[in-house]
């Protein structure tokens, strides 16, 4: 609605840097200097120790290859004994099927014919096939064969009814042996055996040809996806090792540099993105230190020259009473500046390092700002006025005045005739009660473009540059600092004095009767 920036939260990246710098730069000059001699043989013997650390440890890519090695060489062997499993199965039981039509349909005809009717005719489908048919009567004789052959090839002997399978395996090769199929038949009496006599050198060869033929590709396919997983694994990582080397050449004074960024968009480039936005943070950290300290040393110099020429003259021995009496006083304001100055700058490094340390306690904003109020009367030369209404928040007494008093302060220095405080109870949009402490002033008021600046450290507009004044330019930064770590903000808005107005919003309890607003 006004247009006005809130800060929220303390500003971050103000690094105290300087002081890591100039440690490092006095070791550097303390250390003594290197020698030529043997530097070319340190570098190569460091080279060396490098790459056996490499080859010893196992990095990225050896771990992704070793791991795919592992993984498809298991996957291979696997897949061939199951292959070579299935494979043997389906030979067997098609051999198995075979065998046995032919015995069954031999058995059928010596059961409703007896075996002297087993003619060419009746067999002619049996001849020439991988399965040799057999009867053997009671007494173990040869009956009949579909081939040329005097003897019995096999000597099982199952009861009439019977079936019996011999030579068969459940391995992955075949036995040398021949496959058996065998049953008993009668017929007018007698007993008689029908057996089928099956080889299995063709599944014995086929089994073999393709164990031979796995057996030759696994290790290939195992090496070929070493190799591509080696060749992928080094491309993916090639620019980590982009931005690992370019990291390792930033140096304190280079952080203007940034790694490269694949246009990938995958993880690497997010790496790099999130790289170079640390870069970049630790630039503005860089370059706020550095404006700090060249801030700070500005602001030291003029108190300390004023101080060393007020011992210059003391030295002299002056008598004038009158002189040194203004002589003491001169060197009283600036050292009550240089520990104003300190006291400060001890405040924000405390709130950078590792947060102000705050007492929590139940703290009576609206007699915070009434004693400041009575303090104003007292000492402005302006018109002072209060509107307060009674609001309890929690947190530093201590550091809330502070907050109060930087704020009247500033506003004193900036005022022509008029200051105005006021607190009251308010809402937040999510309905938490709040405490809103305002300070403005009837001075020049601040542009919309300088209100975010000029909670910026040794920050002086230009009707409140003069140091004479009394500001040392950390007052607001100190507020911002405070505000925040209590959980509010702080903010410039329109003031109704037509100058500059400081908005404080602070969580407050929650209060069951609120006092009618007085006018002090």
């Amino acid at each position: 609605m006004r247009g006005d920036t809130c800060h929220r939260q303390a500003r971050g990246g103000r690094s105290q840097a300087v002081d890591t710098q100039a440690a490092v730069e006095a070791s550097a000059r303390l250390a003594p200097p290197r020698s030529r001699v043997g530097s070319t043989d340190n570098g190569a013997v460091k080279r060396v120790r490098q790459a056996g650390r490499m080859l010893s440890e196992p990095g990225v890519r050896r771990q992704s290859t070793l791991v795919a090695v592992l993984v498809v060489a298991g996957g291979l062997v696997a897949g061939t004994l199951l292959l070579l499993t299935l494979l043997h199965s389906a030979l067997n039981e098609g051999l198995r099927e075979t065998a046995t039509e032919h015995v069954s349909s031999v058995a059928q005809a010596v059961a409703a014919r007896g075996p002297a009717e087993l003619t060419e005719d009746a067999t002619a489908h049996l001849v020439g096939a991988s399965t040799v048919v057999q009867v053997v009567d009671s007494g173990g004789g040869l009956v009949y064969s579909t081939a040329t052959t005097g003897q019995v090839l096999s000597g099982v002997r199952p009861e009439p009814g019977h079936w019996v399978h011999e030579g068969a395996t459940t391995g992955v090769l075949p036995p040398d042996g021949p496959y058996v199929v065998a049953t008993g038949v009668s017929y007018a009496g007698a007993d008689y055996v029908v057996l089928g006599v099956s080889s299995q050198a063709a599944q014995r060869h086929a089994l073999g040809a393709t164990a031979r033929a796995l057996g030759i590709s696994t290790p290939l396919l195992v090496l070929l996806a070493g190799l591509a997983t080696w060749w992928l694994t080094g491309r993916a990582l090639r620019p980590v090792e982009e931005i690992r080397r370019e990291v390792a050449r930033i140096e304190y004074g280079r952080l203007t540099d940034r790694v490269p960024v694949p246009r990938t968009h995958d993880e690497v480039a997010a790496l790099a993105t999130t790289m170079n936005d640390m870069l970049a943070r630790l630039e503005a950290a860089q370059a706020t230190s550095r404006r700090f300290v060249s801030d700070a040393g500005h602001e030291l110099r003029s108190p300390l020259a004023t101080l060393a020429a007020a011992i210059e003259l003391a030295e002299r021995g002056d008598d004038n009473r009158a002189e040194r009496t203004e002589l003491n006083e001169l060197m009283d304001r600036e050292v009550t500046r240089m520990r104003r100055l300190v006291d400060d700058l001890l405040v924000l490094a405390k709130a950078e390092d590792r947060g102000l340390q705050f007492a929590h306690d139940d703290v009576d904003l609206d007699d915070v700002v009434e004693t400041e109020a009575r303090r104003l009367r007292a000492q402005s030369r302006h018109a002072v006025r209060a509107h307060i209404e009674p609001v309890r928040v929690t947190g530093d007494a201590d550091r809330l005045t502070q907050v109060v008093r930087n704020l009247c302060d500033n506003a004193e220095r900036a005022a022509r005739s008029t200051l105005e405080l006021s607190v009251r109870a308010d809402r937040a949009p999510d309905g938490r009660p709040e405490a809103v402490l305002t300070v403005a002033d009837d001075g020049a008021g601040i542009a919309p473009a300088d209100r975010e600046r000029v909670f910026g450290r040794f920050v002086r507009l230009d009707d409140a540059r003069a140091r004479s004044a009394g500001g040392s330019g950390l007052g607001l930064a100190i507020v911002e600092q405070i505000v925040s770590a209590h959980g509010g903000s702080v903010c410039v808005i329109d003031g109704p004095l037509a100058g500059a107005c400081f908005e404080v919003r602070l969580p407050a309890q929650p209060v069951e009767a609120q006092e009618t607003a007085v006018i002090r």
